[in-house]
């Protein structure tokens, strides 16, 4: 009877102990499920797209430092940037598709990529000073320009040029398209490359850049009076 009563005893320990382990699993799942719903009633409604693809919402408006045009951020519903293997609404940043351009003064607004049908990786907004270098890691997604880089006591320089990199959907490489901010004119200067390692105002004219292309480092001058690469040469790595 004693070893009667000893099993009984673990088995109801055991059972307990089971119970108490599936509850804790319960809890779990249902926070994990109702953080997900709370994150997705907070994603922005889709928006009309007038062709094919994603239907496309905005993931923000900012203002672009010094001149009169804020930047529309055009991204895919439900398509978001992955956070440690996680997916689903609430996770990540929306996959950019596109970048809007609207003048404050009087409205009108041009879109600066034909079609969405690829990927926005980063876009600079660059102002004409030398030695201006874009900011990275991240810092790149902000349209704004802290400041004049060459003083600490001035107003920050007004953006005048834009460069935008963009992916394909089929693979990984990018087209990168350059443009003058108060005109409107652009043009993909570099086609096909790898990726974009800096970024800089070599003059107040020109866009410097090192870029991999053909498994090579290479450096990139794009000339932004005429839209045009002026340089593009080898770095020697040995």
């Amino acid at each position: 009877m004693t070893n009667f009563g000893g099993g009984m005893g673990r088995l109801l320990v055991w059972g307990f102990a089971a119970l108490g382990i599936l509850a804790a699993l319960a809890v779990i799942f249902l926070a994990f499920e109702f953080a997900s719903f709370d994150a997705g009633r907070n994603d922005p409604e889709p928006i009309n797209n007038a062709g094919d693809g994603p239907a496309l919402i905005v993931s923000g408006v900012r203002p672009i430092t010094g001149t009169p045009y804020s930047e529309i951020a055009i991204g895919a519903d439900g398509q978001r940037t992955g956070g440690s293997g996680s997916s689903g609404p609430g996770y990540g940043e929306p996959i950019l598709r596109n970048i809007v351009l609207i003048d404050r003064r009087d409205g009108r607004s041009r879109r600066l990529v034909d079609g969405n049908d690829r990927i926005v990786r980063e876009r600079f907004y660059l102002p004409a000073v030398t030695d201006y270098r874009a900011p990275r890691n991240g810092e790149a997604y902000s349209p704004d320009i802290d400041r004049d880089p060459l003083s600490e006591d001035t107003d920050p320089a007004p953006a005048a040029y834009y460069v935008i990199r963009l992916r394909h959907q089929q693979n990984d490489a990018e087209d990168v398209l350059f443009g003058v901010l108060e005109s409107g004119e652009q043009r993909f200067v570099l086609r096909d490359i790898a990726g974009v390692e800096a970024i800089w105002m070599q003059s107040e004219n020109v866009i410097a850049l090192i870029v991999r292309k053909n498994n090579m480092l290479r450096y990139v001058g794009v000339d932004m009076t005429d839209l045009r690469m002026v340089a593009d040469r080898p770095i020697a790595l040995n």
